[in-house]
């Protein structure tokens, strides 16, 4: 039988989301993909931290993942504290997937943050702006 996987891609929302919210939110994820599907994950991420990309499948075929599998972790994203628009693909052969290719089988947005989670984003991209102009234009590490 043909293992297969499921990939996905997460983009965070600009500015709204600080470090710390992306962090814990790919954590958070990561071990519940592992913890409490009993699933496997290849992962990455990609502009500064902006995206989330990976494949999830089960170590062995049998039982195959599904798409019941995708909406369990589908509705763990949708319930937790972040901005983001996550993409999905449909079960494929794990051994010829693409993750270049457009995800467009599932995606949706997610807007659970409150307006103080929001206004600490804004004010955390607030500071790395002015440590750049401080610094002539150059990024430096917080104080």
């Amino acid at each position: 039988m043909t293992q297969l996987a499921i990939q996905f891609l997460i983009r965070f929302v600009p500015d709204v989301n600080t470090p710390v919210r992306r962090r814990e939110f790919s954590e958070g994820l990561f071990r519940y993909i592992k913890e409490e599907e009993s699933l496997q994950c290849l992962w990455g991420g990609q502009g500064g931290k902006a995206t989330v990309y990976g494949v999830v499948y089960r170590e062995v075929a049998v039982p195959n993942i599904s798409l019941a599998d995708r909406e369990k972790i589908v509705d763990w994203i949708r319930r937790q504290r972040i901005d983001c628009t996550a993409t999905f693909g449909d079960p494929e052969p794990f051994d010829s997937y693409d993750l270049m290719r457009d995800l467009t089988e599932l995606a949706f947005e997610v807007r659970n943050l409150t307006d103080e989670d929001r206004n600490e984003g804004l004010a955390h991209r607030d500071s790395v702006l002015k440590r750049i102009e401080a610094a002539g234009g150059k990024v430096t590490e917080p104080e």
